[in-house]
């Protein structure tokens, strides 16, 4: 790897044009392909999230719901908020 992709600031930068772009997935591409682009663009990514779709999809598969357009808490999630 040549060292000015060492740099945090140019992978940034790299991750935010991909981003702004709308070309997403690269940017998910770039995360993936080696451990040193990783945290930088998967903190790119995740600042500039437009819905919570992936934030739910973080959770466990059985507590939330997809729909064909939305995803949303399941009652296995609510229940989580109430506690017996």
């Amino acid at each position: 790897m040549h060292p000015c992709l060492s740099v945090d600031e140019i992978l940034r930068f790299l991750a935010c044009a991909l981003v702004g772009s709308e070309a997403k997935a690269s940017a998910v591409a770039l995360a993936c392909c080696c451990k040193g682009f990783e945290g930088t663009a998967l903190d790119v990514l995740w600042e500039t999230q437009d819905r919570p779709t992936p934030l739910l999809k973080c959770f466990p598969r059985d507590v939330w719901e997809e729909d064909r357009y939305f995803v949303s808490p399941s009652a296995a999630f609510s229940t989580l908020n109430n506690p017996i």
